[in-house]
């Protein structure tokens, strides 16, 4: 028997590593819980439209999300579209194509935790910081009638832990990001429009060692808002735009929207953090040449060409 048994532990051990790595991989990756059911959301627009003018639509600043259920989230998501039932045709239904990959008690990038990342130098990275404070999805979850948000980032600061934390950046003046400051809807000429103040965010940066410049600020286009309320495609429309160097994947006709919410791993801890996927480099890496910049959008249900007449005209500034 005892000569038996250890012939047998290389085929044990590697049972063992086979079972280990697929419950790793099955808590990355796991099982839907859910059959995806047709997108219902439709804004209330054109001759929808259930209110004459511009709108104005409160912003909620980021929230904590970290371990909690899906369907608390939603039902968050679900009250903040409610608060403006004039935009919408309802019923409202959070879209399972953009959110029914959450996972339950999982963590959620944060807002302190991207900031750090962007910042510091490869050297300093750590994990420590990924999920601390409020969950930097919520600047897209909480204000869903921001159809398409805008991501910061910045050419490498290469700086400290050390000189990140002396930054105080629990502070509730210091910004982490540039932020939205208008949000307006004109449901009946089928209009959105937003502004984003990078201002203020460079002038803070000057009390940094190395103080940011324009020229090294990009931001990405955010678009699940926009594919929750069934606007699957986006056009960029170049003459309305300004000030802008757009990323070398851009195209001139309807683009293909594809963002959405899971369980990834690019955290780096074991249980995966719920985060925003896949990539679209087709709407990464937008540069400014002067502010204010402006950048137009056409959003609509069903590819088309004619931007002339999208379903909805969406206007980002960067003052």
């Amino acid at each position: 028997m005892t000569g038996r048994s250890t012939t047998l532990w290389p085929f044990i051990t590697l049972l063992a590593a086979v079972a280990s790595a697929l419950v790793t991989y099955r808590l990355l990756n796991p099982l839907p819980q859910f059959i995806e059911r047709e997108n219902i959301n439709r804004v209330a627009v054109g001759n929808e439209a259930k209110v004459d003018g511009w709108v104005g639509i409160s912003l909620q600043p980021p929230t904590h999300l970290g371990y909690r259920k899906k369907v608390e989230i939603l039902d968050l998501r679900t009250s903040e579209v409610l608060k403006f039932p004039t935009l919408i045709v309802e019923p409202y239904r959070p879209s399972d194509a953009v959110f029914g990959e959450i996972v339950d008690d999982r963590p959620w990038w944060s807002m302190k935790g991207l900031f750090m990342f962007y910042f510091s130098s490869p050297t300093e990275r750590s994990q420590r910081y990924i999920v601390e404070g409020v969950s930097e999805e919520t600047r897209f979850i909480m204000n869903p009638f921001l159809l398409v948000g805008l991501e910061f980032f910045f050419q490498s600061q290469d700086m400290s832990e050390a000189e990140l934390l002396a930054l105080n950046l629990d502070a509730p003046n210091f910004k982490l990001f540039p932020e939205p400051s208008v949000l307006e809807w004109n449901p009946k000429e089928r209009r959105a429009r937003v502004s984003y103040d990078v201002s203020s965010y460079l002038e803070q940066s000057k009390e940094w060692r190395k103080p940011l410049e324009l020229e090294q600020t990009f931001f990405d286009l955010i678009t699940y808002n926009a594919r929750d309320f069934n606007l699957e495609f986006l056009q960029f429309v170049a003459e309305g735009s300004e000030h802008l160097i757009p990323p070398p994947e851009l195209k001139k006709e309807p683009i293909p929207l594809r963002h959405f919410l899971h369980l990834g791993g690019r955290c780096g801890l074991p249980i995966g953090c719920n985060n925003m996927s896949p990539a679209m480099p087709e709407i990464q890496g937008f540069g400014l040449t002067a502010l204010p910049a402006r950048i137009l959008l056409s959003l609509r249900r069903k590819n088309s060409e004619n931007a002339s007449d999208p379903d909805m005209e969406y206007l980002i500034t960067l003052k």
